[in-house]
């Protein structure tokens, strides 16, 4: 036996496009202005650079990196003397500080660091958004971005590539945050 009429009717009906069309206006909105955004793609650069210091760059492995080499046998010597190594004042060891004498690379005083893995603007730090864009950097410490990169000490003497910022690492992190944080956005936009 056939049923006359539909035992259950749907029927959906759209406003004549009016909510979708708000809907497609936030987004754009959103687009045009992403300053909403700049402080989780900061945390997120932050703590992908925090991994590549307290990994002693192991972390870089995936961007054709090696892992840091490890501190000279020079280097540990001067500083459990506390000796003046350096002319320049960053690179003496008078006064301990950091994870001391046979610490991790880089980790002697922390002020690098700090300066690459600390999410807001302070000392030696670049944290700048606009609507459009988002700087993140390090500034003020261009002797040892230059010495970490694979420099020379004043005596000639090379110092092995210990790179700290990773562009492409840091970049992927980036757009990640920023991709989740669009899509959670527009999910919450067509709830």
């Amino acid at each position: 036996m056939a049923l006359s009429r539909p035992f259950i009717k749907f029927r959906f009906t759209v406003d004549k496009g009016r909510a979708f069309r708000s809907i497609l206006k936030g987004w754009a909105k959103d687009l045009k202005d992403l300053s909403w955004a700049w402080l989780r793609v900061g945390e997120g650069i932050a703590a992908w650079h925090a991994r590549v210091f307290d990994t002693e760059g192991a972390a870089n492995i995936q961007a054709g990196e090696q892992p840091w080499a490890p501190l000279a046998e020079l280097t540990v010597q001067a500083r459990l003397q506390h000796a003046k190594v350096s002319r320049v004042a960053p690179f003496d060891y008078l006064a301990p500080s950091g994870e001391g004498p046979e610490g991790r690379v880089l980790h002697w005083s922390s002020k690098l660091r700090t300066a690459a893995t600390a999410v807001s603007e302070g000392p030696n730090r670049v944290r700048r958004g606009t609507k459009t864009s988002y700087e993140w950097g390090v500034e003020g410490m261009r002797h040892w971005a230059l010495l970490h990169s694979g420099g020379v000490t004043e005596k000639g003497k090379p110092l092995p590539a210990r790179p700290f910022i990773d562009a492409s690492g840091g970049a992927a992190v980036a757009i990640g945050a920023l991709e989740i944080m669009l899509r959670n956005r527009m999910k919450g936009a067509m709830v």
